[in-house]
């Protein structure tokens, strides 16, 4: 039994060994790539590291590589047990401070993933050191700065990701060099200038998204040689039109997103071939045409949005008959004539379909308007036989006035927006907690106001049916707030014309401004009063310094017509996906809106009673000025006032 006993006392050493000392002393990592490791630890105060460095970090347990870690390491050994990192990963941490230039000892890596922290300053020179990349993901931090050049060294490099920085100047041109990147992610990086013709030279690239930048110049036609592109997406920056033609080029796309392109007017030929699409959206693009025809032949397109342009003729039911589309996006254009109802009836998958501002007309029955179905037609002739047609006939004829349909005209309004009714320090404020699908609108019981909403991106975390809700210790009126991703409109009908004060309320209760990677959101848009544009990138955070902060902004408009227009208007802006996929586009929690000048409300509105009432107050302030003017004589000439002794304030500051 004893050489029994010495061969298991043997084995259980030889197994503990190997257990306690990492492969029995058969991996070890490069001295140079150890430290990089511990400085990089003392740098950034990764505590998870803290205990392991005292570890090889190629041990073959892989103590350092733990599933649901967000900072890891990863290693590769040769044949002698000679190991490299070749992978590290410090992802959601919200480490700050800058890119230590230890972390360009690993001169192995393949993989370095620094997403969703808080890093600042600019991307190191030494980056090019880092030769052997294939993924470089810098994306949501506060780098600064202008992109390195020599990032174009990272020639193995097939995904890069910038997006959601703090960026300045352009694209660097070394970029072409990246001949094989399939990825290019620089969203709302704060890019500016042209988009470089070097683009054309990464003809291995699948996906480009560069929207929410400060990009000048015309759209590049260079673009359209990059024909392995299944993913484009161009949007929120001051890039010009037209639409070049060569895109026409990129069969393979399955998602092109363009947008808020000045300039020359663009047509649609251009995508003709470009058949394998499955998200089109062209939105504020300057597109002047009519719906071509062959996007019946379009048998994957699920999602069109084609609103806030110039389309002309008629509503083709080519739509009723693709049985892959769900989202329809026509709204603000000139499209006219009657709106076919097959588009409805023939294709049950759609869900979804917004021809709000247009000229057409039409019917559409109960069963037209299925359950399931969101649609929105307020600005258009659809529907005239309903109850709510006098209010939709108001916003179509927005010109004309439009008091004939109510028995008085009124000069307040004020609505708590997603939230009950309020009364707050003698205001009342409506309710406006009606569940609203992703194109829809809708008309109060009173017929006096209405909201119009039309979403571009469907997500659970922009709230049930768009409202969102805190409870965090702020006024009731900002405890709601409804958001959307593209479109907010609010319309009060039957106001007596004149002078209004204007008082939006805001606080962002979605994005917060925490000191880490969620608090880099941005929400930003416009916002229009009368049709015209009063804010542009207005930033709630910004301007309230800060989150769940209420900001109010007030503004003096003149009403004409009887009707009041609020509509706040994503362009593209700010960032898409922090802190969830989705979050971005307008938000407000409250209006209120009152009479400047003088207003005591008459049984009617006509012009007649408008002038009466002029006249009779004209009179009486003319009284009331002669009564005092009198007095003043009256009393002087008692007091035997010496004029000339008066002294006279001004508004000139008083020099200490």
């Amino acid at each position: 039994m004893v050489p029994q006993m010495r061969f298991f006392i043997f084995l259980f050493a030889f197994v503990f060994s190997i257990i306690t000392l990492g492969g029995g002393g058969l991996s070890y990592t490069n001295a140079t790539e150890k430290e990089a490791l511990r400085n990089i630890q003392k740098r950034w105060r990764i505590t998870t590291w803290e205990k392991l460095l005292s570890i090889d970090p190629c041990d073959r347990l892989k103590p350092w590589r733990r599933d649901g870690q967000n900072a890891w390491i990863n290693c590769s050994c040769d044949p002698n047990n000679s190991c490299s990192i070749i992978e590290l990963k410090v992802f959601e941490m919200n480490v700050s401070g800058t890119i230590p230039d230890a972390l360009f000892n690993l001169t192995n890596l393949v993989n370095l993933n620094l997403s969703r922290n808080i890093l600042n300053g600019s991307i190191p020179e030494d980056i090019h050191k880092l030769k052997r990349l294939r993924i470089l993901s810098l994306d949501k931090n506060q780098f600064s700065g202008n992109i390195t050049p020599s990032i174009g060294n990272l020639t193995n490099l097939t995904y890069l990701s910038l997006g959601t920085n703090r960026f300045s100047g352009g694209i660097p041109s070394t970029v072409g060099s990246l001949t094989l990147l399939e990825q290019l992610y620089i969203d709302s990086s704060g890019l500016s200038g042209p988009l470089p013709s070097d683009l054309a030279n990464m003809t291995s690239l699948k996906t480009l998204w560069a929207f929410d930048n400060d990009f000048t110049g015309n759209l590049p036609e260079s673009i359209g040689q990059l024909t392995n592109l299944t993913d484009l997406q161009i949007y929120g920056t001051f890039l010009e039109g037209p639409i070049p033609k060569k895109l026409s080029a990129l069969t393979k796309l399955e998602t092109l997103k363009l947008g808020d392109l000045s300039g020359a007017d663009s047509n649609l030929s251009f995508l003709e071939n470009l058949k394998s699409l499955f998200t089109l959206s062209l939105r504020n693009c300057q597109v002047a045409d009519e719906i071509p025809p062959f996007l019946a032949n379009f048998s994957n397109l699920t999602y069109l949005d084609l609103s806030f342009n110039k389309l002309h003729g008629s509503i083709p039911n080519l739509f009723g008959k693709l049985a892959t589309l769900r989202y329809l996006f026509l709204a603000n254009n000139a499209l006219s004539d009657l709106f076919p109802s097959e588009v409805l009836t023939e294709n049950k998958n759609l869900t979804t379909v917004d021809v709000s501002f247009n000229n057409i007309s039409g019917s559409l029955s109960s069963s037209d308007l299925r359950e399931e179905l969101s649609m929105n037609y307020i600005g258009t002739s659809m529907n005239k036989q309903s109850d709510s047609q006098p209010f939709l006939k108001c916003i179509e004829m927005e010109s004309s006035p439009c008091t004939s349909n109510y028995h008085s005209a009124v000069g307040t309004f004020s609505v708590n927006c997603g939230g009950k009714e309020l009364s707050l320090s003698g205001i009342d404020f409506f309710s406006d907690t009606t569940p609203l699908g992703i194109a829809d609108f809708y008309i109060s019981s009173n017929h006096r106001w209405a909201v119009s909403s039309s979403q571009s991106f469907i997500s659970k975390s922009n709230g049930s049916n768009f409202i969102v809700n805190t409870d965090e210790p702020m006024p009731k009126l900002y405890h709601t707030a409804r958001i959307s991703t593209r479109s907010l409109r609010y319309y009060v009908v039957g106001l007596q014309n004149g002078t209004y004060k204007v008082e939006l309320l805001f606080a962002e209760i979605v994005m917060d401004d925490t000191p880490s990677w969620t608090g880099l959101g941005r929400r930003i848009f416009n916002i229009y009063i009368q049709n015209q544009l009063v804010e542009q990138d207005f930033n709630i955070i910004a301007e309230a310094k800060g989150s769940k902060k209420p900001y109010n902004k007030t503004y003096k408009i003149t009403v004409a017509n009887n009707i009041l227009d609020i509509h706040l208007l994503w362009s593209g802006r700010g960032t898409c996906c922090i802190p969830a996929k989705g979050t971005y586009g307008p938000l407000v929690s409250a209006i209120n809106v009152t009479r400047e000048d003088h207003f005591t409300p008459s049984p009617t509105s006509s012009s007649h009673n408008e002038r009466r009432a002029g006249i009779i107050v004209g009179i009486a302030a003319g009284c009331a000025a002669a009564v005092i003017i009198l007095s003043s004589i009256v009393y002087l000439w008692w007091k035997r006032i010496d004029l000339d002794h008066v002294q006279v304030c001004t508004n000139t500051a008083k020099q200490s």
